[in-house]
């Protein structure tokens, strides 16, 4: 049971306005907003400053989305910060899109008149989709008492959710790759670690008996897709301060910590992902202020997600102090104490190492 007071409550009102509504703009910098399909409230990027807005109900202007920084502040001109959001919309553009068969396979999942038959006959046309579904089928996690060779026993074995999964799966994984070897290294440990949270995520989901198992998984595997788009910004854009941004440890950790959040919105908004992994990545040191009850819950899994993780040998990069108190905040909104926490960490130590080995890049 979550009894968290949403910080949005407080938050600065929005003005009931029906032209508002039709013609939506971004309360930063009043450039034109496109209104956010699904139900609300839904937090959002604005594409043209970058920064993350609140839609609360249809009939009202859509606010600045609380507890985030204003990018055109704080990233002024001339500093690294603006030099890195102006590369922004270029990596967003760059980054790898789902081939048309993952796409198809993805749309037969939410296709409620869709079967079983109907996936298993996508999944055969593409190569690479059928042998990731065989890896997870015959994994520690998934393994039953005969190996798996084919899609359709794959698929059956899977369920709709995991193959769901898996397709996000591979999408993030090619954003993990870095053209440039000395980057690389931390490329596959911001990897590991995601691969190790979603795993823990959904453990704790599971343990809690949540609806949205799966969907922790994808929150936790995606959570840290924004620091992915700082190195990939560090290994490509031929600014000399971006540049030495590798150099400066301190400084990259402290961008990171800033705005690794904002720019992970900004990558999940830019591939479609559900609403709520957009809002828990926001707000993923912050769950309480995630604008619904599913999306603040999801932000607790989340955070505690990423402890266990760090309990089973995956800590985040930059996580010089733990923050204990977010940590029993998280347990008290889901309802554990922090021994419960301790004993799903030891239940879940070998399967987690096990299922980050057989998920590493290639």
């Amino acid at each position: 049971m979550n009894n968290t007071t949403h910080a949005y409550d407080n938050a600065q009102q929005p003005v009931e306005s029906h032209d508002s509504s039709r013609n939506p703009r971004c309360p930063h910098c009043e450039k034109p907003l496109r209104m956010p399909l699904g139900a609300l409230p839904q937090v959002i990027g604005c594409i043209s400053c970058r920064n993350a807005v609140l839609f609360l109900e249809a009939d009202m202007a859509p606010i600045a989305a609380p507890g985030q920084p204003d990018v055109r502040s704080e990233a002024a001109n001339g500093t690294v910060a603006e030099r890195v959001f102006a590369a922004v919309p270029a990596r967003l553009d760059s980054l790898p899109v789902l081939p048309g068969v993952f796409q198809q396979v993805l749309a037969l999942i939410h296709d409620p008149i869709s079967d079983l038959d109907d996936i298993v006959s996508a999944v055969e046309r593409d190569a690479t989709l059928t042998l990731h579904l065989l890896k997870v089928a015959n994994s520690a996690m998934y393994r039953g008492t005969s190996h798996i060779d084919e899609a359709r026993t794959a698929c059956v074995r899977l369920g709709m959710k995991e193959i769901a999964n898996v397709v996000w799966r591979v999408q993030c994984a090619a954003a993990f790759r870095c053209p440039r070897q000395e980057l690389s290294d931390r490329m596959n440990a911001i990897w590991n670690r995601s691969v190790a949270t979603g795993f823990c995520a959904r453990a704790l989901a599971r343990a809690t008996q949540s609806p949205d198992a799966e969907m922790a998984f994808l929150a936790g595997l995606t959570h840290a897709v924004g620091q992915t788009l700082l190195v990939q910004i560090l290994a490509t854009e031929p600014d000399f301060a971006i540049q030495r941004l590798s150099e400066h440890e301190d400084r990259y950790l402290q961008l990171m910590d800033r705005y690794g959040p904002l720019l992970g919105m900004l990558v999940l908004q830019h591939w479609g992902m559900p609403p709520a992994v957009l809002a828990s990545t926001l707000y993923q040191r912050a769950p309480h202020l995630a604008p619904t009850p599913a999306s603040c819950r999801l932000g607790h899994q989340l955070v505690l997600g990423i402890a266990l993780a760090r309990q089973c040998g995956f800590a985040q990069e930059g996580d010089r102090e733990v923050d204990e108190r977010r940590e029993r905040v998280s347990c008290l909104a889901l309802g554990l104490v922090p021994e419960q926490l301790a004993e799903l960490s030891a239940a879940n130590q070998e399967d987690v190492v096990d299922f980050v080995g057989s998920m590493m890049l290639a």
